[in-house]
């Protein structure tokens, strides 16, 4: 680690642009065209075999050198690991991981963005145009002499690309085999996997980020206090079905309480809309309370994304607690069955036989909370703790066959952030009982 960086901090001695590293100015995130800037480069990187992308430098045309830029930002946070997923999320199709660093240079003290392109182990193409044509839809973009990134101009430089990946993906196959005959276990792919997962997550994110920044600052919809989220991905998908009808799928799905999540709602201001190409809902309002200001977002490609406030936090929680200083014990239950249920449900629909699932779930804003119950007795215990989450794979099957111990799984170590608390085995088969057993 230590020489990584050090090759790192070298990179920003004397900046030099080369087939492997692409120079650019402060790129503004909030801008699409600078974000479709970076996204055509860390392309055409990817597709060239890795490299890297260095932020916050200028070629001066006198010297040919490359100094550091004017307008430098003041906050580089817009620079962070989920901010650039997001950005490589919209505009690369497949999607694909990128290493942030965030490096200080010597020779003026200051930090610089480094992102660190893997190579692809297949062609990666464009998904999106930018209105002023920074980046343009369904391009394979590649390193050209100059350097440049642009689409392949020949023959020759098509059958580059292809043979890089080849070669890529050849060298994973065999780092594999070696680790098998020397004995050394071989690392399930799931971390590898998981990158598309982090990429999803992150974009949502930053999309369900511009919709709450329209409302006041202190708005319940900005869940102030404290939320959860559910991300996850179905792995295989079979067939997902086109616009409305997908939008009727999955309104289609079980509905064990009230307010489920993935709730479709059909008034003018709550129907699904269309936005990136996913099916996104927003009940957020100025007046809304945090429980009832879901935001969630399906893709066509079997990801979705759910993040709601506490219950806890609402007028007429019982106890009579302060808003932001219970967390109840059974409404996790509850809720990650639901989303479990849902998963399972569209895995059916639209999932290969077999299909797995990979789920992310998250509490934050525990930090402070201590544990409440409506029927069961609990010793008060707190959380040091602000954010907790936890990923697993599973399937339709045993979601099916063994939904309470699946939740078990998740939240147990959730739980155990309140002074070790363990959950009474019995909880998750108790309450999954009773939700399963609402009519709605």
């Amino acid at each position: 680690m230590e020489n990584e960086n050090l090759q790192l901090a070298g990179m920003l001695i004397d900046p030099k642009e080369s087939m492997d590293v692409e120079i650019k100015g402060w790129l503004d995130l909030s801008s699409k065209e600078h974000c479709g800037t970076l996204a055509k480069a860390a392309i055409a990187l990817a597709n060239h075999g890795g490299g890297s992308l260095l932020l916050g430098f200028e070629e001066d045309k006198t010297t040919a050198r490359f100094l550091p830029a004017s307008g430098r930002p003041g906050d580089l946070r817009m620079y962070g690991q989920d901010a650039i997923s997001a950005v490589i999320a919209r505009h690369a199709e497949p999607n694909f991981h990128c290493d942030v660093r965030i490096v200080r240079r010597a020779a003026d003290g200051n930090d610089y963005p480094i992102i660190r392109i893997p190579p692809s182990t297949v062609p990666i193409r464009s998904k999106v145009d930018s209105a002023s044509g920074s980046i343009k839809a369904n391009i394979y973009y590649v390193r050209r002499p100059g350097p440049k990134s642009e689409q392949p101009g020949s023959g020759q430089e098509w059958e580059t690309l292809i043979r890089r990946c080849v070669a890529a993906s050849r060298t994973e196959m065999l780092d594999a085999i070696r680790s098998i005959l020397s004995g050394a276990s071989v690392p399930d792919s799931e971390p590898a996997k998981s990158d598309s997962l982090d990429a999803w997550e992150a974009s949502s994110r930053a999309a369900w980020q511009s919709r709450i920044d329209s409302l006041p600052e202190g708005a319940s919809a900005h869940f102030p206090l404290g939320r959860y989220f559910c991300a996850y991905e179905i792995v295989d998908v079979a067939l997902v079905p086109p616009g409305q009808q997908y939008v009727d799928l999955l309104s289609s799905a079980p509905r064990k309480t009230g307010w489920r999540p993935f709730l479709v709602l059909h008034s003018d201001t709550a129907r699904p809309k269309n936005v990136d190409g996913c099916v996104e809902v927003w009940l957020g309002s100025d007046s809304s309370d945090a429980a009832h200001s879901d935001y969630w977002r399906a893709s066509r490609q079997g990801q979705f994304f759910l993040i709601r406030g506490f219950q806890e936090d609402t007028v007429g929680f019982p106890n009579s607690a302060a808003p932001g200083t219970v967390f109840d014990i059974t409404l996790p239950v509850w809720r990650v069955a639901e989303c479990l249920i849902h998963a399972g449900y569209m895995a059916e629909k639209i999932g290969t036989e077999g299909a797995k699932i990979r789920f992310r779930f998250g509490w934050e804003g525990l930090a402070g909370r201590h544990l409440v119950a409506q029927t069961r007795f609990v010793d008060e215990r707190q959380s040091q703790q602000a954010d907790f989450s936890t990923t697993i794979t599973t399937d339709k099957n045993e979601i099916a066959n063994n939904l309470p111990e699946v939740v078990g799984r998740i939240v147990s170590p959730m739980f155990e952030l309140f002074e070790f608390f363990e959950i009474p085995a019995s909880l998750p088969a108790e309450e999954v009982t009773k939700l399963l057993g609402n009519r709605m």
